[in-house]
């Protein structure tokens, strides 16, 4: 079997399990391996397939990471049309706080916070994934990468299948 083979299989093993190839020029020619097919983003981060957030919390160097980060959020939970009005502002100078606004569902969100470098805010972590993180019948699922991860969101009748082809998948 060709490695293109096995890279068609895997994205059509994917495509069954639920997520929707949405970007296949992000994927890049003679990858082979599930994990990377599926975390597969193109030069301007959008990922290859729904469903699927590959984040790093080592990431904010700019007001827009947040910004992006709630519309990365928004586009991978199918909620893209629910969330407005997001706006953000980072303190890298410890001059004041730094804050998260976003409308979620007619709700307004606003999260004040102290930046630490350039890593994630863990109290803005948790809000997000509180408000973006539930799809209804789908199972959220977990790739732990150290100081990275992703998030995949499956079918729940694909679960088993889903953690059979990438192993290191947990519920979240």
């Amino acid at each position: 079997m060709t490695q293109d083979t096995v890279q068609q299989n895997i994205i059509a093993t994917l495509q069954r399990l639920g997520l929707e190839l949405r970007n296949p020029a992000a994927i890049c020619a003679g990858e082979y391996e599930a994990y990377f097919i599926l975390t597969a983003k193109d030069d301007d981060y959008r990922p290859a397939f729904s469903h699927v957030l590959a984040y790093d919390t080592e990431m904010i160097e700019e007001d827009d990471s947040y910004t992006g980060w709630v519309h990365d959020w928004a586009r991978a939970t199918g909620k893209q049309d629910r969330v407005t009005d997001v706006a953000a502002h980072v303190d890298f100078d410890d001059e004041g706080p730094s804050w998260l606004t976003y409308r979620l569902d007619g709700r307004d969100v606003r999260l004040e916070f102290t930046q630490e470098g350039d890593w994630l805010d863990p109290d803005v972590y948790d809000r997000v994934l509180k408000d973006f993180g539930t799809i209804p019948g789908r199972t959220r699922l977990f790739v732990d990468s150290g100081q990275s991860g992703v998030y995949i969101w499956v079918p729940d009748d694909n679960v088993a299948e889903f953690t059979e082809l990438i192993p290191d998948a947990v519920v979240a």
